[in-house]
């Protein structure tokens, strides 16, 4: 279907265990709007509370968490997305007081700068 559009957030797959570069490759000229948002595994917690428990993994600001974000940019770019990344924040690091959201918000925003503005 032409007139179906997708968003992009890759974070939900990683804490899935699911590739989140596949979608890109499958998908990535249907991609309306992205979400960067990072997911961080704690492998030490993983190994004592299994996929079932709890706190073993958690949102990050970009760059701080699992994802290979030239690569996705790179896969944007290469599928023909053009839009808008939107950064969002959930990362319990830097949350709390508008200081520490401000800085989590710049640093992704000159994380993922750095690489779109190579590409």
């Amino acid at each position: 279907m032409p007139e179906l559009g997708l968003a992009y957030d890759p974070s939900h797959l990683v804490w899935q265990f699911i590739d989140p570069y596949l979608p890109l490759r499958e998908f990535g000229h249907k991609v309306m709007h992205v979400h960067a948002k990072d997911t961080q595994i704690l492998r030490d917690t993983l190994q004592d509370v299994g996929i079932e428990g709890q706190g073993w993994w958690r949102y990050r600001v970009p760059g701080w968490g699992e994802m290979n974000w030239t690569r996705i940019i790179s896969d944007l770019s290469e599928s023909g997305y053009d839009g808008v990344i939107s950064l969002e924040h959930e990362d319990p690091v830097w949350a709390g007081s508008e200081e520490k959201v401000t800085h989590a918000l710049r640093l992704g925003r000159d994380f993922l700068r750095s690489i779109w503005e190579c590409k």
